[in-house]
């Protein structure tokens, strides 16, 4: 019996530290603490109710073993009528202990894959919450307001009661959050090179301006020249953007206490003076290319001229009077481009006519 007793006293005591560690476990604490809803709480009813009944049937156990203790202690026989009954009490729940083991599967299974899900999500959502810290700082600093700091914080809460609430089913944050936090802050750092670096912005968008200006000086001497000496150029109407870029730029230190402000003032002016130095270039290449075509046209039709005298056709009446017709047009003021460019055309083909014997 008292053999018995001592084996029965051992299972009760890996019982007891079996319950008692499920029960220390974190995921248990977060499943016993929480409300839980989705697949998480499905499977924690059928657990939790099994852990239950596994403590319900260790307290019976441990509550006869007990009695049995007592009872043997104030016998001298171990054979005695009531510690029989008892002990034959303790052995039906000799199957606790397979029960246990069952049990204790299922719910170790649980929570297993509680916690593992738990740290994972942890694992995401806690560099995602140092990075939002850093962001509001970093914010803070510029003295600048960045609303979406406060929606990627609230869409982190909702994670995050989420994973407790579900974490068997509960979505990983994703890329999303981790881009669009790291959109704030390459905004932020936009927005700190815009005030650390405001003298040489400014310095550059000057030399900028001052390249713009000096394509307009070219472009109004080549506009000059172009309606002295062709007819009907057809230029745009003289513009200059310089006078307004230039009261931009004088403006902008004014904004240097909003840096968001200051930013995309900086990246418009940068822009605007971008797009009027290129509009300036190809109106200048619009004027000086009338100048050109008139001198390719020049070339073109002293080269023809000289293939003439070479092949003999030097004398010709004809061909003389064309090239005379196409020189007129060339070197008179203003010439007439587009009549000059079908008269060396003309040449040019009455030559080639000579030399087929048409």
């Amino acid at each position: 019996m008292d053999h018995a007793l001592e084996r029965l006293g051992a299972d009760s005591d890996r019982i007891a530290q079996a319950l008692v560690a499920m029960e220390d476990r974190p995921g248990h604490q977060l499943l016993a603490g929480g409300a839980l809803t989705g697949v998480t709480e499905q499977r924690w009813g059928v657990a939790g109710l099994a852990l239950g009944g596994l403590w319900d049937d260790f307290s019976t156990h441990r509550t006869l073993l007990e009695q049995a203790r007592a009872v043997r202690a104030r016998r001298s026989r171990p054979g005695d009528a009531e510690l029989t009954e008892l002990t034959a009490q303790i052995g039906k729940l000799s199957s606790l202990s397979a029960l246990m083991d069952t049990a204790c599967t299922m719910v170790t299974e649980l929570l297993d894959a509680v916690e593992a899900a738990w740290r994972k999500g942890i694992d995401e959502l806690d560099p995602l919450d140092t990075d939002l810290r850093a962001a509001r700082t970093f914010a803070e600093s510029l003295g600048v307001e960045e609303p979406d700091l406060d929606r990627i914080a609230d869409e982190l809460t909702r994670v995050r009661n989420r994973l407790a609430a579900d974490p068997l089913a509960a979505p990983a944050p994703g890329r999303e959050l981790t881009e669009r936090i790291a959109a704030v802050q390459t905004d932020l750092t936009a927005l700190a090179a815009a005030r650390d670096s405001l003298t040489e912005q400014l310095e550059r968008l000057g030399a900028l301006i001052d390249e713009i200006a000096e394509v307009g000086t070219k472009i109004r001497a080549a506009h000059v020249t172009v309606l002295e000496k062709i007819a009907s150029p057809g230029l745009a109407p003289l513009t200059d953007p310089v006078p307004a870029l230039r009261s931009r730029l004088a403006g902008l230190p004014t904004l240097s206490g909003q840096l968001r402000e200051l930013a995309t003032a900086l990246d418009d002016l940068r822009g605007d003076a971008g797009e009027a130095l290129a509009d300036s270039r190809d109106r200048l290449a619009s004027a000086t290319g009338l100048l050109d075509r008139r001198l390719e046209l020049r070339g073109r039709l002293d080269a023809y001229h000289a293939k003439a005298r070479t092949l003999g056709y030097a004398e010709d009446l004809d061909l003389l009077a064309v090239h005379r017709e196409a020189r007129v047009l060339l070197y008179t003021i203003p010439c007439d481009l587009a009549a000059a460019t079908r008269a060396v055309k003309r040449y040019q083909e009455a030559l080639q006519a000579r030399r087929e014997g048409r």
